[in-house]
């Protein structure tokens, strides 16, 4: 399980699965219920499925964070999904694309590309899931569990478990490595549903070289083509026709509305010269964030532990470590002992936990750990997981920055730091400054100001000014009315504007004179496609009485025969178009005329079936076992698909939009 990965619960595959698809969805079903606890107990699980993945990135924030008295952002059955918990697996979601596809993504395309309702979509999935294993009463055995971190590629230093990497991603996500392997149980029952819903009796033989033969089938058709562009010349084109048309394809004819704009530019290079930053502040920043710049002492442990389950456990516990330490004592290497009396899933790797700074291992071993010599061995320690054992196996001095070393860097952070104060501190000038003068220009000379004043342009005309290319200036500069200032954008952050739409043109047709080349092709095209068209409905009629191939292309000399090579259903390269392509797998040798006129790649088509080429048999046996696979996984995605929907529609889902609409 890789922590941080994304992805979605299944997406639907067909529907041909109806009867199967009822039976998975009614989890009331006594004898489906024991089945599946079965199951789930005598696997051994490998990874869990990736489109569940994304279901558990926000776990530790979920179901522990929602206030009581606080409208959810949805809820069914028992459950709820509060707003932190939502915000939380959001704002997750939305780092990783913006991660993924740079700063160019915002809040308002993810919007558009519709995030929030997949990952509320997931988040429910996921609280819909945790209560059907609930219901199932599935178990998770310690050695599942600690197998699963112990295979987590996040979790390992080369190809070993490495307890530094694991607490420190712990400490990441504000969680306790109960809490979180709590979690992961709860993911891993998920994953067992995932599997026993989605195992598929065996398919029949004949269904799957159905399926083959249908795929591998080849067809071969004669094709009467024709290019309407070739007809273009023959269109007559007058004004008075060109005008109507002008009229009834207004939309495509519009001038787009238009701005003249005087404007000013607030942003860091303004205040950048005010800015000053002294030695004194340097140091204090220093001093404040040492940890930036100086490495802190780190030690590598390895450890013994005789774990404490529940409680009268501990003196057998204690009694275990000091058998242990009396081995070690004796002078059996500590890696081996731990590999044969330790309970935790580092005795792979000899005991070994990684190293660690201070701070970064549990506050009951950091003394201990720090305070033994290289090689030492501790006294036992108790921890809230048991007893333990230490053993120092490596010491890494302290380094890091001297000030003077870091005094650049520390420099510009500041100077970034106190440039984004003055800027926001001078745009509440601003705001007051402009609302007294009434003049732009006035404001720019008063507060040293970039302005400019453009001409006349719409949103979609090339700019010089990489200001006026941002979505918000536009949004600001064609919502204000002709005569009147804009109130104070923040366009990007640390950079704000004023405008004044000087003059405004709304969108008007444009005149014949004007769009005149633009008017006519589209004429000339549409009149030739429509004349095409009429041309190969005669073709098709003449062949449907009876008259050769040769026969319809003498109908005009623009029209051409081509004869197909072999095709597939699915097309391939060099293949036919794909109204060609499904038009030819519609007919038969007994009906293998295509009655109506295709539209092909920039040409008008008529088809004819002229031969079918059988799969092979031989390449069909070889082919089988792949084919059975793929169709298996098929089959077994669509029942899941058919599981969810039936427990979704169980738990009465409801989602309070004005709650969502709020992020």
């Amino acid at each position: 399980m890789k922590c941080g990965d994304g992805g979605s619960i299944v997406a639907p595959v067909g529907g041909n699965m109806a009867a199967l698809a009822n039976s998975c969805a009614s989890v009331e079903s006594i004898g489906m219920l024991n089945v599946m606890r079965r199951a789930a107990n005598t696997w051994v699980l490998k990874l869990v499925l990736v489109f569940i993945a994304l279901s558990f990135v926000v776990w530790g924030v979920g179901d522990y964070v929602t206030k009581e008295g606080q409208e959810p952002v949805a809820e069914g059955g028992k459950w709820t999904i509060g707003p932190r918990e939502f915000a939380m697996a959001y704002d997750n979601e939305f780092n990783q694309l913006k991660q993924r596809f740079g700063n160019a993504l915002d809040k308002k395309t993810a919007e558009a590309l519709g995030l929030k309702q997949r990952v509320l979509a997931v988040l429910i999935n996921r609280q819909v899931l945790n209560e059907a294993t609930r219901r199932l009463q599935m178990d998770i055995s310690p050695a599942t569990l600690q197998n699963q971190l112990a295979g987590n590629p996040a979790f390992l230093r080369g190809d070993r478990f490495d307890n530094e990497r694991y607490k420190l991603w712990l400490r990441s996500q504000h969680l306790t490595p109960r809490d979180y392997e709590a979690m992961l149980a709860e993911e891993i029952r998920s994953g067992q549903l995932y599997r026993t819903i989605g195992s598929v009796v065996a398919v029949p033989d004949l269904l799957v070289q159905d399926l083959y033969r249908l795929e591998n089938e080849k067809r071969v058709v004669e094709m009467l083509k024709l290019k309407s562009k070739a007809l273009e010349s023959e269109i007559e084109v007058t004004d008075t026709l060109l005008e109507e048309f002008l009229r009834t394809h207004a939309e495509r004819f519009m001038r787009l509305a238009q701005v003249k704009l005087e404007y000013v530019v607030l942003d860091g290079s303004v205040v950048r010269d005010a800015v000053r930053i002294n030695p004194e502040e340097i140091k204090e920043y220093y001093e404040e964030n040492s940890a930036e710049f100086r490495h802190e002492e780190r030690r590598k442990v390895s450890h013994v532990l005789a774990q404490v389950n529940k409680p009268g456990e501990e003196a057998q516990a204690l009694q275990r470590i000091e058998q242990a330490r009396a081995r070690i004592q004796k002078g059996e290497p500590f890696a081996e002992v731990a590999r044969q009396m330790s309970d935790d899933v580092s005795k792979e790797q000899g005991g070994a936990l990684g190293e660690f700074g201070r701070d970064t291992i549990d506050p009951a071993l950091e003394g201990a750990a720090f305070s033994l010599t290289e090689g030492a061995v501790s006294e036992p320690i108790k921890s809230e997981y048991g007893y333990h054992l230490l053993q120092v196996t490596g010491i890494t001095a302290a380094e890091g920055k001297t000030l003077e070393q870091a005094s650049e860097e520390i420099k510009h952070r500041l100077s970034e730091k106190k440039q984004q104060e003055l800027v926001y501190e001078r745009a509440n000038q601003l705001e007051e400054k402009v609302a007294a003068a009434g003049s732009l220009q006035a404001v720019a000379e008063a507060m040293q100001l970039r302005y400019r004043q453009t001409g006349l342009f719409s949103r979609e005309d090339a700019k010089n000014e990489e200001i006026e290319r941002e979505d918000k200036f536009l949004d600001a500069a064609f919502a204000t009315p002709a005569g009147e200032m804009s109130a104070v954008v923040e366009v990007k952050e640390g950079q704000f504007a004023v405008l004044k739409v000087l003059e405004r043109q709304e969108p008007v047709l444009k005149s014949l004179q004007e769009a005149r080349p633009a008017v006519t092709s589209l004429f000339k095209n549409e009149q030739a496609h429509q004349k095409g068209t009429e041309l190969m409905q005669k073709a098709i009629a003449l062949l449907r009485e009876g008259k050769s191939w040769q026969e319809a292309a003498q109908l005009h000399p623009a029209l051409r025969l081509e004869v197909s090579e072999p095709f597939l259903r699915s097309g391939g390269k060099g293949g036919p178009a794909p109204a060609v392509r499904m038009a030819a797998f519609r007919l038969s040798m007994g009906n293998p005329l295509h009655g109506e006129v295709l539209e092909g790649l920039e040409e008008l088509v008529a088809i004819r079936l002229q031969k079918i080429q059988e799969a092979d048999d031989k390449a069909m046996q070889e082919a089988l076992p792949t084919l059975r696979t793929t169709l298996e996984n098929s089959l077994g995605q669509e029942q899941i698909v058919a599981f969810m929907n039936g427990l979704r529609q169980e738990a009465k889902i409801k989602v309070h939009n004005k709650m969502l609409e709020r992020f």
